[in-house]
């Protein structure tokens, strides 16, 4: 995913979110089609943060389950 991405799909939402919020019609279908992709953007977003997650993620937590942690804080 690259880096830009990511503040372009929330913006996207935001900007759709505030023109079908602010009007008193119902959603035109624009809208509707550009919600029906937004939504498959975030899916593939979704998908990749949890790639990340399950391989990358995992594979750095396992490598360092062995140091000593520092904990800050009262709890």
């Amino acid at each position: 995913m690259p880096y830009r991405q990511r503040p372009r799909l929330r913006e996207e939402i935001r900007s759709l979110m505030r023109a079908i919020n602010g009007a008193t019609a119902k959603p035109t279908q624009p809208q509707m089609s550009r919600l029906t992709q937004l939504k498959a953007e975030v899916r593939e977003a979704f998908n990749a943060m949890n790639q990340i997650i399950a391989s990358d993620i995992k594979e750095i937590n396992e490598r360092t389950k062995n140091v000593p942690q520092i904990s800050v804080g009262s709890k």
